[in-house]
């Protein structure tokens, strides 16, 4: 079982109902719904449910709220051990800065702060205009941001799997904020969008008339049109990326910026 199908399943084997989890756990119930959504599932109308995985940092409370380890909640404790430590990298990279061998040390560094939100793959990130705050910074090379004013840059975390191989879960994006900036020239290109409020990470194309379509890399994923009078905005242009690979350490990524 993925992590949806085991969260519907403790859930039910604790005896809770989606409303009972959702107030223990302080979220919506349509939030619990799309954790226990796999990605990529059709509903009655025929058309995909909104899938989304829980925060990282989320798992301790729901293990403990349905009684189980967290390491329960993985497929294995060695994929657990890893995610574990990866986000604690990703989020407190300062920390441990002076841990990297001096050959692998970065160069020219500039700190990108990190917004609170994630990007959706596939599964959904969740939007609130409070996580446009940010909490801590993601170290990038100079050289991947070419150009751009670093004061106008955001690092964002993908969940999911929609946009492999160019982007895998747990990839950091570095997006070029353009929301409030209407001014942006608007060609295809990879962005972070929210619609309603779920905020995902897909190809954009802008339609003649004002909507845009959204498109996986990943194509066992569907396209998702957006017509022009639906509520949606464009967050940010990816303009780079973070992957992070144990035993390598951080690896850039700089989208074709020139």
């Amino acid at each position: 079982m993925d992590i949806h199908q085991k969260i519907k399943a403790f859930r039910l084997e604790a005896g809770l109902t989606q409303a009972q989890f959702a107030e223990k756990l302080g979220i919506t119930q349509g939030l619990v719904a799309h954790y226990e959504t796999q990605p990529g599932e059709i509903g009655k109308n025929g058309k995909e449910k909104k899938s989304s995985k829980p925060e990282l940092e989320k798992l301790p409370l729901i293990a403990e709220i349905l009684g189980k380890n967290v390491v329960d909640l993985f497929d294995d404790e060695t994929q657990s051990k890893s995610d574990i430590v990866k986000k604690e990298l990703k989020d407190n990279f300062e920390r441990y800065a002076h841990l990297v061998p001096d050959d692998r040390q970065l160069k020219d560094a500039v700190l990108i702060p990190k917004l609170q939100m994630v990007a959706g793959a596939g599964s959904e990130g969740f939007f609130d205009v409070a996580m446009l705050n940010t909490k801590g910074y993601v170290p990038v090379e100079r050289h991947v941001i070419g150009k751009l004013n670093p004061e106008n840059l955001r690092a964002i975390e993908i969940v999911g799997d929609s946009m492999e191989p160019e982007f895998y879960e747990g990839d950091v994006a570095i997006i070029d904020m353009v929301n409030h900036r209407y001014d942006f020239v608007k060609i295809a290109g990879v962005y972070v969008v929210r619609s309603d409020e779920a905020v995902y990470i897909k190809k954009v194309e802008f339609m003649p008339r004002g909507g845009i379509r959204m498109m996986s890399i990943n194509r066992s994923y569907g396209d998702i049109t957006i017509a022009p009078d639906e509520n949606f905005e464009i967050l940010g242009k990816v303009c780079g990326k973070v992957h992070y690979e144990f035993y390598k350490g951080l690896v850039f990524d700089d989208q074709g910026i020139r």
